[in-house]
């Protein structure tokens, strides 16, 4: 076996592993192993790469240490991980589900920020002839104002 899967094989086995530690109560053992996880799945996406090994193959292995780097709370290395696999050039299922991984990444780094941010309320004033057209770009835009409301606070459009 070559060191490419026996890091993929070992990240596996510490995911499991980590997964039997959390179900039995025992989170910084879970924790301990999400680490160790995603550490190896790290390096085997990046060697993978180096070899110019072919898709889906390599955005599946970024999309892994992404998921396994969320788990441990490193939510800037997972955002950099699905990023470096957007990339790339991965299928078209798996760019969806590394774009709603973001989504999530996002949502949560808005949420786990959320208590050493301020309350700030922005009141935006829009011409009677234009709320048409903003309201249309603003239901277009819906992922990106909720990530910025999570990010800034209340957003409120009058």
């Amino acid at each position: 076996m070559n060191e490419l899967m026996t890091l993929h094989n070992g990240a596996m086995d510490y995911a499991l592993l980590g997964d039997n530690a959390l179900n039995a109560g025992d989170e910084a053992k879970a924790q301990e192993l999400y680490l160790a996880a995603f550490e190896n799945e790290y390096k085997a996406a990046y060697m993978a790469e180096s070899q110019q090994n072919p898709e889906p193959g390599l955005s599946i292995l970024f999309q892994s240490a992404a998921s396994l780097a969320f788990q441990c709370g490193k939510l800037r290395d997972a955002e950099k991980l699905i990023t470096h696999a957007l990339s790339g050039n991965p299928t078209k299922e798996i760019a969806g589900e590394l774009r709603d991984m973001l989504q999530i990444i996002y949502s949560s780094a808005s949420f786990a920020e959320e208590e050493q941010l301020s309350e700030v309320s922005y009141k935006l004033i829009v011409p009677k002839s234009e709320t048409s057209l903003f309201t249309t770009l603003m239901k277009r835009m819906g992922w990106a104002t909720s990530t910025l409301r999570g990010s800034i606070g209340k957003a409120a459009v009058l």
